[in-house]
Protein backbone atom coordinates (compact mmCIF):
# COMPACT_ATOMS: atom_id res chain seq x y z
CA UNK A 1 0.00 0.00 0.00
CA UNK A 2 2.87 2.38 0.78
CA UNK A 3 4.32 1.75 -2.64
CA UNK A 4 1.07 2.79 -4.31
CA UNK A 5 0.87 6.01 -2.29
CA UNK A 6 4.51 6.90 -2.98
CA UNK A 7 4.04 6.12 -6.67
CA UNK A 8 0.96 8.34 -6.91
CA UNK A 9 2.74 11.19 -5.13
CA UNK A 10 5.68 10.86 -7.49
CA UNK A 11 3.45 10.96 -10.57
CA UNK A 12 1.55 14.00 -9.26
CA UNK A 13 4.81 15.85 -8.60
CA UNK A 14 5.91 15.38 -12.22
CA UNK A 15 2.72 16.99 -13.49
CA UNK A 16 2.83 19.97 -11.13
CA UNK A 17 6.38 21.27 -11.50
CA UNK A 18 5.10 24.46 -13.19
CA UNK A 19 7.14 24.47 -16.34
CA UNK A 20 7.50 22.69 -19.62
CA UNK A 21 9.87 20.30 -21.30
CA UNK A 22 11.68 21.36 -24.49
CA UNK A 23 14.25 19.67 -26.68
CA UNK A 24 17.78 20.97 -26.63
CA UNK A 25 19.30 22.58 -29.73
CA UNK A 26 20.92 19.33 -30.83
CA UNK A 27 17.55 17.59 -30.47
CA UNK A 28 18.86 14.69 -28.40
CA UNK A 29 18.11 15.84 -24.88
CA UNK A 30 15.08 17.20 -23.10
CA UNK A 31 15.36 20.07 -20.66
CA UNK A 32 12.85 21.67 -18.33
CA UNK A 33 12.09 25.37 -18.31
CA UNK A 34 10.71 27.30 -15.37
CA UNK A 35 7.55 29.36 -15.63
CA UNK A 36 9.47 32.63 -15.34
CA UNK A 37 11.71 31.58 -18.23
CA UNK A 38 8.72 30.69 -20.40
CA UNK A 39 7.01 34.08 -19.93
CA UNK A 40 10.13 36.29 -19.96
CA UNK A 41 10.38 39.06 -22.58
CA UNK A 42 13.29 40.96 -24.05
CA UNK A 43 13.12 44.75 -24.03
CA UNK A 44 12.31 44.73 -27.75
CA UNK A 45 9.49 42.21 -27.32
CA UNK A 46 8.08 44.18 -24.40
CA UNK A 47 8.16 47.45 -26.39
CA UNK A 48 6.47 45.78 -29.37
CA UNK A 49 3.75 44.24 -27.20
CA UNK A 50 3.13 47.55 -25.44
CA UNK A 51 2.56 49.23 -28.81
CA UNK A 52 0.23 46.44 -29.94
CA UNK A 53 -1.64 46.70 -26.65
CA UNK A 54 -2.13 50.44 -27.16
CA UNK A 55 -3.49 49.66 -30.64
CA UNK A 56 -6.14 47.35 -29.15
CA UNK A 57 -4.52 43.90 -29.44
CA UNK A 58 -6.01 41.87 -26.57
CA UNK A 59 -3.50 39.03 -27.01
CA UNK A 60 -0.59 41.45 -26.61
CA UNK A 61 -2.20 42.90 -23.48
CA UNK A 62 -2.73 39.41 -22.07
CA UNK A 63 0.88 38.45 -22.85
CA UNK A 64 2.06 41.52 -20.93
CA UNK A 65 -0.19 40.48 -18.05
CA UNK A 66 1.51 37.06 -18.06
CA UNK A 67 4.94 38.70 -18.14
CA UNK A 68 4.21 40.88 -15.11
CA UNK A 69 2.44 38.05 -13.30
CA UNK A 70 4.89 35.17 -13.76
CA UNK A 71 8.24 36.88 -14.36
CA UNK A 72 8.40 40.30 -12.74
CA UNK A 73 5.62 39.81 -10.15
CA UNK A 74 4.51 43.44 -10.37
CA UNK A 75 0.92 43.36 -9.13
CA UNK A 76 0.02 46.88 -10.28
CA UNK A 77 1.17 46.25 -13.86
CA UNK A 78 -0.30 42.76 -14.08
CA UNK A 79 -3.72 44.01 -12.98
CA UNK A 80 -3.44 46.95 -15.37
CA UNK A 81 -2.80 44.71 -18.37
CA UNK A 82 -5.35 42.15 -17.23
CA UNK A 83 -8.00 44.87 -17.11
CA UNK A 84 -6.91 46.23 -20.51
CA UNK A 85 -7.00 42.76 -22.08
CA UNK A 86 -10.42 42.03 -20.57
CA UNK A 87 -11.80 45.33 -21.87
CA UNK A 88 -10.39 44.50 -25.31
CA UNK A 89 -12.46 41.31 -25.39
CA UNK A 90 -10.03 38.56 -24.34
CA UNK A 91 -12.27 35.87 -22.83
CA UNK A 92 -9.59 34.36 -20.57
CA UNK A 93 -8.69 37.82 -19.26
CA UNK A 94 -12.37 38.55 -18.65
CA UNK A 95 -12.70 35.34 -16.64
CA UNK A 96 -9.51 35.99 -14.65
CA UNK A 97 -10.46 39.62 -14.03
CA UNK A 98 -13.93 38.57 -12.89
CA UNK A 99 -12.56 36.24 -10.24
Amino acid sequence: MRFVIVFIMLIVSFYTFGGKMTKSKDGNKWRSESTSTIYNLTDEQKFELENKSKDGDSEASFRLYQYYCFTINNIDEQLRYLEISASQGNIIAQYNYGI
